[in-house]
């Protein structure tokens, strides 16, 4: 009986475990949001640019030059990228009022390169 007890503890464990490594698999492996729209087609020219990180990965991005001595750069949230709801309204915000704008997809993110997000450690590099 102290056998089947032990096993039965044993067997809670090892599906505890695996739940919570899938969990944290699927944390710091967000899925992709891409997009098709751009700054054009809120009117706005823009050109695509490609940062490149310390450990070299590639992070996409837009820059959207005004002609002015200030820039604002745009970040979007975990989960999401350049093309949350929110950034086109950014954008448009910021280049109304004179601004060049930047904004680019995170590690792990978007159209960058990277297989994982480290939520903010590397991330604050890359910035």
């Amino acid at each position: 009986m102290i056998e089947l007890i032990f096993l039965f503890i044993v067997l809670i464990f090892l599906i505890f475990d695996g739940f919570m490594f899938y969990v944290a698999y699927r944390l710091v492996r967000p899925p992709r949001l891409v997009e098709k729209w751009t700054p054009k087609d809120v009117g706005i020219d823009y050109e695509d640019v490609e940062l490149v990180t310390e450990d070299g990965l590639k992070l996409k991005g837009w820059w959207v030059d005004s002609g002015s001595k200030r820039t604002l750069v745009i970040l979007h949230g975990y989960t999401t990228s350049r093309w949350a709801f929110y950034v086109k309204k950014m954008l448009e915000a910021a280049v109304n009022r004179g601004f060049n704008v930047l904004t680019f997809d995170f590690r792990a993110h978007g159209e960058s390169e990277g297989s994982i997000t480290t939520f903010g450690l590397q991330e604050f590099l890359d910035l």
